[in-house]
């Protein structure tokens, strides 16, 4: 063997030597805290190996992780609660030759019984979160996801905490095989996780699933994904599609929400919304820029049906939420719950059905329900509704038109504008929740009803017409309905002229026993022309005084006094009705109007009845009880309330009929 030929046989000797000695001797441990600083360099958390290191050499190497370990270093919360990740084991295949041309690609990862445990314990002040770096390499773009074949979750429990939301949730995560990615290939796997915990103490449960994950990185479709989530009886599905799932943006998914009360999505969406009868309304949720849009929806809420679009603006520290609203029909029933009157007949949960049982049982009429000023607090809005016709059996209601603009805790409904009885009401009224006790201020005009149609709606065909009209005007501290406006303060006006009413309800208020019995018999029942109706009311601390309270046909004459509390809902009026005719069957005594909202009584003065003798007694024995009134002669002393007069300057304003205007009686 010639010399050179002994110089490189030693040396190969020598190579295989060496790497027997390396094989004998190395220990893929020397990596772990090259691994363990890179890694968390890159997320801003502490990751430790626990476990040894294993290694398949390759073209596509596998390399074996036991015991990973993720904390948060900054964490303030209690110590159990730093760690965000525990992994028994974590299996990664990388392809070298991709590797070499500069494409990371993982053909598959193994990820046995990872805990994922999640706490926030503040606005920004969660275990998974750590300050940005400015060398931050977290993804930003689909195409910088690492392409990934195969992926394996096994046995993964999540255990979510959040003391901001009250909410808590333990559940399931794993991944499914089955065919999706490119083409048909067996070996593709999509995720699950599904989960029960607590929101607010209610009891919530989530499922949610999404497609392989070989489609994060295929920019040439969007990534699947649908989630159903349920709160007691409110209920969110979504299916759909995301553009960019590393920004979550390029939402396009069908989204369908139902409940028993809108206002029970506050918890899910942070989105304030109004308490409700029972809903269901589906749309197409879409995500565009740095908007949430529900666009095209519709369902019903009640007997109400409901459909639009809403946008909600996260921009900005505070949500803004816009919007347009429509309704083709409006049952009014489906009202009260949005001023705090239960749903009636269609109350679902036991809250509802409590609540609904407590406001019945209450011996008063105006709800208490406060306003929640967490909500109005927590977002802005600009949002229209319009509501084409209101379904209302015993009233004469139309056309809704509603502009709700919150901003920074003012809450201006401007306008509000409902069609009654062939009029208007006009209403501008804002609530200013910015302190702790609600300031609301009330301007509604009354423009234009038709009396007939009232007297229609209740029954009394063609017992009267004239148009009606007035105006009130309160400030009102309070935060729930009672409270405001047993605390307000203000004028409240009503009046009508030109109009006509029955003879029979005539001769009833003014109590001529004489009339009502002839036109019975008779059915002699003539409209009766209206010279004025006018009723003004200065309203202090929630009580009402009547300044005028006239009633004059060219028969009778009726005047009002007493009060109304709108602290208690008591009734303390009195209407003293005069004939301007002789009636041998009419009486003078006054009529008491008391009680209150709820239980209303109607009667007349006794004491004059008792004083005008043993006739009244002895006719009552035959006729009672109306008959006790036919013993009483009235010569007919009542003068003519000279009504155009009061009303001159009213009629000569710029606003006409405003009966809060109306000058106290000469």
């Amino acid at each position: 063997m010639s010399l050179r030929a002994q110089i490189w046989s030693g040396i190969l000797f020598m190579l295989v030597l060496l790497i027997g000695v390396l094989i004998a001797v190395w220990n893929w441990n020397w990596f772990k805290p090259i691994i363990q600083t890179k890694v968390s360099a890159a997320t801003g958390l502490d990751v430790t190996i626990s476990g040894n290191l294993g290694v398949k050499l390759g073209w596509t190497p596998e390399i074996d992780i036991p015991g990973i370990t993720v904390e948060n270093p900054n964490w303030k919360g209690p110590a159990e609660d730093k760690t965000v990740l525990k992994v028994d084991n974590l299996l990664i295949s990388i392809d070298l030759k991709k590797a070499l041309g500069g494409t990371i690609s993982l053909p598959e990862i193994i990820v046995t019984k990872p805990v994922i445990t999640l706490r926030r314990i503040g606005i920004n002040e969660a275990n998974w979160t750590t300050p940005k770096k400015q060398n931050d390499k977290t993804p930003t773009k689909r195409t910088a996801i690492p392409s990934i074949g195969l992926l394996q979750i096994k046995d993964g429990t999540v255990d979510y905490r959040d003391t901001v939301k009250n909410m808590s949730l333990k559940g399931a995560l794993s991944t499914i095989e089955g065919n999706g990615g490119s083409g048909t290939d067996v070996g593709h796997t999509g995720f699950t996780l599904s989960g029960t915990g607590m929101l607010q103490n209610d009891p919530l449960t989530i499922k949610a699933s999404g497609g392989p994950m070989l489609d994060l990185t295929d920019t040439t479709k969007p990534y699947p994904l649908s989630i159903d989530i349920e709160l007691v009886k409110t209920r969110l599905k979504m299916n759909g599609s995301i553009t960019d799932p590393t920004k979550l943006t390029g939402v396009d998914a069908d989204l369908e929400l139902e409940g028993p009360t809108l206002g029970e999505l506050f918890p899910l969406l942070n989105i304030p919304a109004p308490e409700t009868p029972p809903y269901h309304i589906k749309g197409r949720l879409v995500h565009k820029t740095d908007s949430w849009v529900y666009e095209n929806f519709n369902g019903t809420v009640g007997g109400s049906d409901l459909g639009g679009s809403l946008a909600v603006d996260t921009s900005k520290p505070k949500l803004m939420i816009t919007g347009e609203l429509d309704s083709k029909k409006l049952d009014f029933k489906d009202i009260g719950p949005l001023i705090g009157i239960p749903p009636e007949g269609t109350a679902t949960s036991t809250e509802q059905k409590k609540a609904a049982a407590a406001y019945h049982a209450d011996q008063r009429v105006l709800p208490d329900a406060k306003l929640e000023l967490g909500k109005v607090r927590s977002v802005n809005a600009d949002v229209e509704w319009k509501v084409a016709s209101v379904l209302a059996p015993h009233l004469p209601l139309d056309k809704v038109d509603l502009h709700v603009k919150l901003m920074d805790g003012i809450l201006d409904l401007d306008p509000l504008d409902i069609g009654v009885a062939g009029g208007r009401v006009d209403s501008r009224i804002r609530i200013d929740a910015r302190r702790d006790q609600v300031q609301t201020d009330y301007d509604i005009h009354l423009n234009q009803f038709k009396l007939g149609e009232f007297l229609d709606k209740a029954g009394f065909k063609n017992k009267g017409k004239g148009t009606i009209s007035g105006r009130i005007q309160l400030h009102a501290p309070g935060n729930s309905v009672r409270e405001s406006l047993g605390n307000s303060n203000g004028t409240v006006g009503v009046d009508m002229s030109q109009g006509e009413i029955s003879d029979l309800a005539l001769s009833a208020i003014g109590l001529d026993i004489g009339g009502v019995l002839q036109i019975v018999l008779t059915g002699d029942d003539k409209l009766i022309p209206i010279r004025c109706i006018a009723a003004s009311f200065d309203v202090n601390d929630g009580l009402m005084k009547p300044s005028v309270f006239v009633f004059d046909t060219e028969s009778t004459l009726v005047n009002g006094t007493g009060t109304i509390n709108l602290k208690d809902e008591g009734l303390k009026l009195q209407l003293h009705a005069g004939q301007k005719t002789p009636s041998l069957l009419a009486a003078p005594t006054p009529i008491d109007i008391d009680g209150t909202f709820k239980h209303p009584s109607m009667g007349v003065d006794t004491t004059v009845l008792i004083e005008r003798g043993v006739a009244a007694v002895a006719l009552g024995i035959v006729l009672t009880p109306v008959g006790s009134l036919l013993a009483f002669i009235d010569p007919g002393t009542a003068s003519n309330s000279d009504c155009a007069r009061e009303l001159q300057d009213v009629k000569q304003a710029p606003t006409l009929h405003h009966a809060a205007q109306v000058r106290p009686s000469r």
